[in-house]
């Protein structure tokens, strides 16, 4: 799948240039898409790692799975009880939102926040 990098003008403990890889998209809701994404500096967030995160589209319309311009302005999401079993449906209500940020498609975009 496709690598990308993550940063965030808005969330300091997200302000660090990371490297994205998307391992699954996964569908929830109706239509709604989420990006399941290994990370290469995991993220600290309420004295716990996270290396594996979800990435959600911020725009109503825009594609996790078909990003076409950027950046691509998501939601960085963890689920508490870790991986995805693929035998259970997410739903919306899993998500536990610790940010926002920008994929951006070079690492160079992301340390200049280039729009």
């Amino acid at each position: 799948m496709n690598n990308y990098y993550l940063s965030s003008l808005d969330y300091e403990n997200l302000e660090q240039v990371r490297n994205c890889k998307i391992e699954r998209i996964i569908k929830y809701k109706l239509f709604k898409k989420a990006a399941f994404v290994k990370i290469d500096i995991p993220i600290e967030y309420d004295n716990k790692s996270y290396d594996h995160v979800f990435l959600i589209s911020r725009h109503k319309g825009f594609d996790i799975s078909k990003i076409k311009s950027f950046p691509f302005f998501v939601y960085v999401c963890i689920i508490e009880n870790g991986l995805i079993n693929v035998d259970h449906k997410i739903v919306a209500q899993d998500f536990e939102n610790i940010g926002s940020g920008e994929l951006y498609e070079s690492e160079e975009a992301a340390i200049k926040h280039l729009f």
